[in-house]
């Protein structure tokens, strides 16, 4: 979510797809969201957002967080998280 452009690009070539700078403006689209929660309406009305990054290590308690690590701590480290 801090540097989109580049890691969306990767995905694009990766895919094998043209990556298309508008992709990055999905919220400008208009679209029917009529029966979609409206967390989730919200969430493609506007743009990229950061608020929601880290919120695990805010919500989850200290053992929650420990089974997370557990699962999926390897994973995490090899794709360059802390």
């Amino acid at each position: 979510i801090s540097e989109p452009e580049p890691v969306l690009m990767g995905l694009f070539d990766f895919i094998g797809e043209r990556f298309d700078p508008c992709v990055l403006a999905f919220h400008q689209i208009e679209r029917n969201v009529a029966g979609t929660e409206e967390w989730s309406a919200e969430a493609v009305r506007r743009p990229i957002f950061t608020t929601s990054k880290g919120r695990w290590e805010r919500s989850l308690s200290a053992d929650e967080q420990a089974a997370v690590v557990r699962v999926v701590g390897s994973e995490l480290a090899e794709l360059g998280y802390p």
